[in-house]
């Protein structure tokens, strides 16, 4: 179907109107109608344009300022984790180290108590009496003389 171009000529114009406030009432059979309306599309076209560069501009430096920053973080906890990881290793050998240590002491304190032991009962009083004592003592002492007097003779 076609349009009476006087028609879209006013509807033209009538978007004009809506779209730019501003601008002076224009006379449907104007002949600048079009061309002031594709030059009002040309003008909103380019700020539109602008804008959206400006906008494409601040999200790429923004979206590059990210990246940046993720980066420097990343390479921080990376360092962070090796360092705690070399630290782990470090306190994995020193236990391994001193429950070899804890090991031989516990051999050695089994050693020590089982010596204790066997020379215990050689060292500790018998439970004899002071009488006892003196009786052996006396006993000793005769059968030395007796000795003596074999040597002597």
């Amino acid at each position: 179907m076609l349009q009476d171009p006087d028609a879209a000529v006013g509807e033209s114009a009538m978007l004009q109107d809506a779209s730019d406030s501003a601008a002076p009432h224009k006379n449907a059979n104007d002949a600048s109608g079009p061309i002031s309306l594709l030059d009002t599309i040309a003008t909103n076209f380019a700020s539109l344009e602008a804008r959206t560069t400006t906008d494409e501009a601040t999200a790429v430096k923004a979206y590059d300022n990210e990246l940046t920053a993720n980066k420097v973080l990343r390479a921080a906890k990376n360092s962070e984790l090796k360092a705690k990881k070399t630290k782990k290793l470090s306190k994995i050998r020193t236990l391994s180290e001193k429950k070899t240590d804890l090991k031989n002491a516990r051999n050695g304190l089994k050693d020590a108590l089982k010596t204790k032991d066997s020379l215990k009962a050689e060292c500790v009083n018998k439970g004899l009496t002071p009488a006892e004592k003196t009786a052996r003592r006396d006993a000793e002492i005769a059968s030395l003389k007796d000795a003596l007097k074999l040597l002597t003779s």
